[in-house]
């Protein structure tokens, strides 16, 4: 059968930063084919060459990957499945109007449904960027993961993907691989809007994380761990985690050892106010126990990069070419939008968004 030819569409704004070069350049085209950016030029495009969208005083981008979101919402973790799912419709929205282009959806607290909205994306039918996923969180009974302990105390009901002990933590990876996970998240420690433990509690032991990851790397699956502290980092590490997540208390021996091992470091955004004096959660959440100290050497930015760690993108954070999100997602396409020659491979997120789809 004859081949169906290709049809380009050519973007022309009056600047492009392609995430490599130290500032953007003016007069450049995009060419776009089969949804993946073909060429950048400054040649005009042949008279019957394609469709040509014109963005003038844009700027185009390549597209932006967060590397730590959570698209449903845990407030609804004791309503339907089917509306929580629904809820999490706006967020892919906003995220792809906003730039994102890929995302990693750290998982949620009850079965697996960001796997089906990483299919519903892949396969067009809602709009979103697409998506690496981890179906949920694992955590210990009692952990940060654990949502209602007083449900499971009074009627027995347990809300969280919870395993004790290397066996069950085995199985719960084995589980989360047959959900379809592109990755392995756990709590390797507390957390501060955590129902029963603090930050600086230590979920897990080393031979439960050790069995954990393990299983994970025989399955081909990267993890990543909720860790605070110094302790619960350590531990991680030593399994062979691909990233730490949060790390605001951590002093620079948590950091050097990450920088040691190739670890990258994740740290999203957070609402609690953490001081020399402790730390807090919000209105929202229960009075937490004042006993955990910030580090006081420097921030955590500052002591991580002194250190030599690797940060994945997150909030806003270019394309960046970062080890702690290269998998490519199961639903298809490619998690990285830049080849490893800087050319983009991706359609910048300053198109139109009547056409969120081609991003």
């Amino acid at each position: 059968m004859p081949s169906t030819p290709h049809r380009d569409v050519w973007v022309r704004a009056d600047r492009l930063w392609d995430g490599v070069s130290d500032r953007p350049v003016d007069g450049l085209r995009v060419r776009v084919r089969d949804g993946r950016v073909a060429e950048l030029t400054t040649t005009p495009p042949p008279p019957s060459g394609g469709d040509t969208v014109e963005l003038p005083g844009c700027t185009l981008l390549p597209g932006f990957i967060d590397c730590h979101v959570h698209t449903l919402d845990e407030r609804l973790d004791t309503s339907s499945a089917a509306y929580q799912t629904l809820q999490a419709l706006p967020a892919l929205r906003t995220l792809l109007a906003c730039g994102f282009t890929t995302v990693r959806d750290l998982g949620g607290a009850h079965k697996p449904l960001n796997t089906a909205l990483r299919r519903a994306v892949h396969e067009g039918l809602v709009t979103g960027p697409r998506m690496l996923v981890a179906p949920n969180i694992l955590s210990p009974r009692g952990g940060h993961a654990d949502k209602s302990p007083e449900l499971a105390e009074r009627y027995g009901v347990e809300i969280g993907t919870l395993a004790d002990g290397p066996d069950e933590l085995r199985r719960a990876v084995r589980l989360q691989a047959r959900a379809g996970a592109d990755w392995i998240k756990f709590v390797a420690s507390g957390g501060f809007s955590s129902p029963v433990d603090g930050p600086d509690d230590t979920a897990y032991s080393q031979a439960e994380m050790d069995a954990l990851a393990s299983t994970a790397r025989d399955l081909h699956l990267p993890c990543a761990a909720h860790a605070f502290d110094d302790e619960s980092i350590t531990r991680a590490v030593r399994a062979g985690v691909r990233s730490i997540e949060h790390a605001c208390l951590a002093t620079p021996s948590a950091y050097g050892l990450m920088a040691e091992y190739g670890t990258s470091w994740c740290r999203p955004s957070t609402p609690r106010a953490i001081s020399s004096h402790g730390w807090t959660t919000n209105a929202s959440g229960p009075t937490s126990r004042p006993r955990c100290a910030a580090p006081t050497t420097g921030t955590p930015r500052n002591c991580a990069w002194g250190c030599g760690v690797r940060r994945a993108p997150t909030c806003g954070s270019p394309s960046a070419r970062t080890r702690g999100c290269s998998r490519t997602p199961r639903a298809g396409g490619s998690s990285r939008p830049w080849s490893a020659t800087g050319s983009p491979r991706c359609v910048p997120c300053a198109l139109p968004p009547a056409s969120p789809r081609s991003c």
